[in-house]
Parts: structure tokens; C-alpha cells; sequence
């Protein structure tokens, strides 16, 4: 379907990572398969390295599996973009500090902890205080819902 007259249009670029961001979608939702939901959020990165969405959702997927070491980069790359909400700027380096809390990187961990803790951002930052003394354990992992529609994570903080 073409676009509206009268906005913006997407440029090539974007279309082609709209559609891997579908097919992520349709991967992780339609057929449960993290790992091709995955491929396309990387894909997607790939085409728009200035969206913060890819990378943020691929590293959500690969804790929710487990895979700390593949998770950790992405998360990283997440805490790197200029963020206009206060909100997911504490989200980004929660995340990275939960995932060095699963890698046994505790030291790490306190200062994406800190950063967090720092923004005025609850419950976010009242999250990252808390694992200032209480570390990250992956049994918490289940209280967390990728959701593609917006494009993070529906946590229990």
C-alpha cells in the first residue's frame, strides 16, 4: 500500500526495516521463534542503526532466552542513543545492569544501577536503587513480556 499524501515518506531504508520489524513481529508472535525474531530486529538495525527500538528489542529477547553474552552488546548499544524520554534513558541502563547482574558482573552492574537510579524516573529508578543492594536474578526474567507493539518491554519493576 503506497503512503498518504500530505506526510512524510518513509525513505527505502525505512521501509525495508519496517518490514523486518513486521516480520520480527510476526516471528515472535505468530510462531514463537525468538531466534528469527531476532535475525530481523538485527536486520532492522542494520537498515536504521539510528533507531533505538532494534537493538533494544533483539537484547529484551535474548535475556527473556537466556542468552546473557549475546543480550549484552545490544543492551549497551540501547544506553548509547539520545533519549527525549527520562523513562526509557533509566530503562536502557536498568537493563544493561540487569544483564551484567546475570553475567556475575556485579561491579558493572552498580554503575548502570547508579546512572539509573539517578534519573527521576519511578519506577525505573526506584527499580535500579533496589538492585543497588539486591542483584538481578534470572527467575525474574519471568515476570517480563516482550511486547513489539511498543517496542520495549511490560515489566513488573
Amino acid at each position: 500500500m503506497n503512503d498518504l499524501a500530505g506526510v512524510q515518506q518513509l525513505n527505502e531504508a525505512e521501509r525495508a526495516a519496517l518490514y523486518e520489524y513486521e516480520q520480527a513481529w510476526s516471528a515472535y508472535m505468530d510462531n514463537l521463534d525468538s531466534s528469527k525474531a531476532v535475525l530481523h530486529l538485527l536486520r532492522g538495525a542494520e537498515l536504521l542503526p539510528e533507531e533505538a527500538t532494534f537493538p533494544r528489542m533483539a537484547g529484551m529477547l535474548l535475556l527473556k532466552e537466556k542468552k546473557y553474552n549475546r543480550a549484552l552488546p545490544l543492551l549497551i548499544r540501547n544506553t548509547k542513543y539520545e533519549y527525549r524520554n527520562p523513562l526509557m534513558r533509566a530503562e536502557s541502563h536498568l537493563w544493561l545492569g540487569r544483564c551484567l547482574d546475570l553475567l556475575h558482573r556485579r561491579y558493572d552492574a552498580l554503575k548502570e544501577y547508579n546512572i539509573a537510579a539517578d534519573i527521576d524516573a519511578p519506577p525505573v529508578s526506584t527499580a535500579a536503587a533496589r538492585h543497588k543492594n539486591k542483584p538481578f536474578k534470572a527467575c525474574q526474567l519471568f515476570n517480563i513480556s516482550p511486547e513489539l507493539i511498543v517496542g520495549t518491554v511490560l515489566a513488573k519493576y
